[in-house]
């Protein structure tokens, strides 16, 4: 029985040993002599911080576009500046406080700070708070003030027409569902009628269907378009459905978001029974005669964090570069504010401006420059920092669990215990983070691919992953 005992122990560990450096670089060197990967750009770094050894490289100074893994300088300043449990605040003004009665006279104005996830739920529990604060009736206006951000809605680094999907949506201080929106579209009972459609949230007075789409038998061909005009968007649905087909649903950017936030705050109002006789509108808290009436805080910043870079949320990534920019630096909060900030972090984490070069916090863009040593030197200082490395980790994807990698490494080593951020657009792959190989040694990478067909990405994207399941052996 000892003699099973030590043989099985044994070749456990036999089977479990990791490579030795020279076999692992030779390895990943056989990955990456892909046909597909030839052509390439490529940077790859990766380093053992326990043995505070690098492991492998191949141009690790080469700096392309890292896409989305831009999220990980954005976020890693975040904790840093604001921490884990900073709270966005939206601000309630009035000149007079509700009487007895719960009637306000004059005019209320909430102010913006940029809150990120300022949605449907927290927009309705901050109507109700002031409801429970005792306001029952406005006999003035309501005003949105969005004047903590500066009026440049959209990103650096691409343009405002490049697309209607909501992952282009502009930022804002007073920004309400991600200014964003969702057009659901379902067949109708019948064959050769109009389609279903309705609005998520549902504003009639803002959002103008124009149903031009058909119920068929086999049809799916259904688009949603949008048009701006002056204080409401069309929206146009074309195409055809199936009439045995399942909803479907589409997300669609704003191209105002202050107008789009009068009309959910509006509509929220309403939900909970408070009278506005006045209108609803734009306009900065008058400097004098206005008192701060209440405060409501957003989520931990943590949480906003997770959905940031396991969900690879673009308007998070930016609406938090420009919230720091403003905290830091004072209002009006810019882009270039934000970006000041983030050059800040970088330096104390000892990364020079020389080492990159970003005109976002999202990566959503194609003039952003890194290479996979600078995204492993801001990885491997935040994994020796304390204050960041906890809450840091957790907002990572998780292999075969989570965020954009939920659906891949199952059945490797990485399954469940490796944690990454990834990026993509057009003729770029790239993905960043931390695992552990059979030694329990941590490892930190980056991989980033540029110049593909777009058509190739899933295979490239592959391919890097293999590398990545060599690291965690």
């Amino acid at each position: 029985m000892k003699i099973f005992i030590i043989v099985f122990a044994t070749f456990f560990c036999l089977s479990n040993i990791a490579f030795s450096e020279e076999e692992l670089s030779t390895k990943i060197d056989e990955i990456l002599s892909h046909p597909l990967i030839k052509p390439v750009d490529l940077t790859v770094y990766a380093y053992n911080i326990s043995k505070s050894k690098e492991i492998y490289q191949r141009e690790k100074n080469k700096q392309l576009n890292p896409a989305s893994i831009t999220k990980l300088l954005t976020s890693a300043a975040a904790l840093y500046y604001l921490g884990a449990y900073y709270k966005f605040p939206t601000e309630v003004y009035l000149q007079e406080f509700p009487d007895d009665g719960g009637i306000v006279e004059g005019d209320l104005y909430i102010k913006g700070y940029g809150d990120p996830r300022m949605v449907n739920e927290n927009i309705f529990n901050l109507v109700l708070e002031l409801k429970r604060e005792g306001i029952n009736q406005i006999n003035g206006n309501i005003y949105l003030d969005s004047s903590f951000f500066d009026r440049d809605y959209f990103r650096p680094g691409w343009q405002k027409d490049i697309g209607i999907r909501a992952y282009y949506a502009p930022v804002s201080a007073t920004a309400v569902n991600f200014n964003s929106f969702t057009v659901y579209v379902k067949p109708a009972s019948k064959e050769g009628k109009k389609p279903i459609v309705f609005t998520e949230p549902p504003l009639p007075k803002y959002f103008k269907i124009i149903n031009n789409a058909l119920t068929t038998l086999k049809g799916n061909t259904i688009e949603v378009d949008v048009k701006p005009k002056k204080g409401y968007l069309e929206v146009i649905v074309s195409g055809d459905i199936g009439i045995n087909q399942r909803g479907k649903k589409f997300n669609r950017r704003v191209e105002d978001p202050d107008s789009y936030a009068v009309e959910v705050f509006r509509w929220f109002f309403n939900i909970h029974g408070i009278k506005v006789k006045g209108r609803f509108g734009i306009k900065e808290v008058p400097k004098d005669d206005y008192k701060l009436f209440y405060t409501y805080y957003s989520e931990p910043l943590m949480s906003v964090l997770k959905d940031l870079n396991k969900h690879s949320n673009n308007f998070s990534a930016d609406q938090l570069l420009k919230h720091m920019g403003g905290q830091i630096y004072g209002a009006p909060a810019t882009f270039e504010k934000g970006l000041r900030v983030i050059a800040s972090f970088m330096e104390i984490a000892g990364i020079s401006k020389s080492e990159y070069y970003i005109t976002n916090g999202s990566g959503l863009s194609h003039e952003n420059r890194m290479s996979s040593e600078t995204v492993v030197k801001l990885l491997n200082y935040v994994y020796n920092n304390f204050q960041l490395m906890p809450e840091y980790l957790a907002s990572l994807s998780i292999a075969a669990g989570d965020g954009t990698i939920r659906k891949r490494f199952f059945n490797t080593p990485c399954e469940l215990k490796t944690r990454v951020k990834t990026g993509s657009i057009d003729g770029v792959a790239s993905i960043a983070g931390f695992t552990i190989n059979s030694k329990l040694e941590v490892i930190s990478f980056s991989l980033i691919a540029n110049g593909f067909n777009p058509k190739n990405y899933r295979e490239i994207s592959e391919i890097l992953d293999s590398v990545v399941v060599e690291l965690s052996k």
